[in-house]
């Protein structure tokens, strides 16, 4: 029997072991550490939208094992019940398994004998995670369903936080952008495995329908081109890390709008620059360059040259500060 000190002391260590461990040791080490308040032979972890797998990592379990599962996925009450009561981590020993002769002969053939599955949906996006335990001999008792239903979120949230590190590490530099206002990270499709609360919100100003878990087809694009996109109202930055990506969103910068003659113009002008100067620096006659700053006043929404210093200055700080700012 665990003690409510036994399972504080695993909550603290998976908590700790994203600063502590690689990201490919993450789940081993959790793992590890959930053993020794909930005892088990096998596990099975991954993502799934309905009962289509998107990921799944496998512990002690052969190869075929996921393959095998699909094939009788439809007659599983394990997925069924986990899937049908998010965070409540369901229970089904030996006895109960028997009365589902397809999921029951699916387990004897890995000598499964008793299940604790819990499932918990993404926030914001229509994909669950999945945590299944599998043990061969003695069944899964209520208290050591109960120890697993709390331990599950942590150890989705020390996953994720496991996961984000790894891609930032893998950057040659966060030449980011200020002001981010979400995060997520994706795979090559565009699937969102793991993002911030705010991420909807977010997506949202510029995809009112949006609803995950694939990004909006625009921004698709733009990941397959592993480039910046630039919408009405956001802007995100992608970084290709280890076959996946890390998006950063951030309001739209009206600076984009400037053309590079347009921003020359802003910058020197904003500099202290009088407008002869700034017409013979770039070789344009002065009405050329009153005409390019009434084109930037207009774009930018201020209306002198102090108010154009100062938003470039704020600019400026912002996009240094951003390059050792992680999200």
């Amino acid at each position: 029997m665990s003690t409510l000190d036994q399972v504080g002391a695993v909550l603290m260590e998976i908590h700790e072991l994203p600063e502590r461990v690689p990201f490919d040791e993450f789940q081993d080490a959790a793992l590890q550490a959930v053993k020794r308040v909930v005892s088990f032979d096998a596990a099975w972890w991954g993502l799934v939208a309905g009962l289509e797998i998107h990921s799944a990592t496998r512990f002690e379990l052969p190869e075929g094992y996921r393959r095998h599962w699909e094939s009788v996925r439809e007659h599983d009450p394990i997925a069924s019940a986990a899937l049908g009561a998010p965070f409540v981590t369901v229970r089904f020993n030996h006895q109960d398994l028997e009365t589902y002769p397809e999921i029951s002969n699916f387990l004897e053939v890995y000598g499964i004998h008793h299940v604790l599955c819990t499932a918990t949906r993404q926030r914001d996006l229509a994909l669950y995670a999945f945590l299944s335990l599998y043990r061969n001999d003695a069944p899964f008792t209520e208290e050591e369903r109960s120890v697993k239903q709390v331990l599950v979120p942590h150890l989705l949230h020390a996953l994720g936080q496991s996961w984000r590190r790894n891609m930032e590490r893998g950057l040659q530099s966060l030449n980011g952008q200020p002001d981010i206002r979400a995060a997520a990270i994706c795979d090559r499709r565009g699937l969102v495995l793991s993002s911030e609360a705010a991420l909807q919100g977010v997506l949202r100003r510029e995809w009112p329908s949006w609803q995950g878990p694939h990004l909006p087809e625009t921004l698709e694009q733009a990941l397959s081109r592993n480039d910046r996109f630039v919408g009405t109202h956001i802007q995100v930055k992608i970084d290709a890390v280890s076959g996946l990506f890390l998006l950063r969103l951030s309001e739209r910068d009206p600076f984009d709008d400037l053309t590079q003659r347009e921003a020359d113009v802003a910058r020197l002008f904003a500099e202290g620059h009088t407008y002869k100067e700034v017409a013979r620096e770039l070789n344009l006659a002065p009405s050329t360059a009153r005409h390019y700053l009434r084109n930037v006043y207009s774009k930018l929404d201020v209306s002198d040259k102090a108010a154009l210093a100062i938003l470039l200055v704020r600019r400026d700080e912002g996009s240094e500060m951003a390059r050792f700012t992680v999200v």
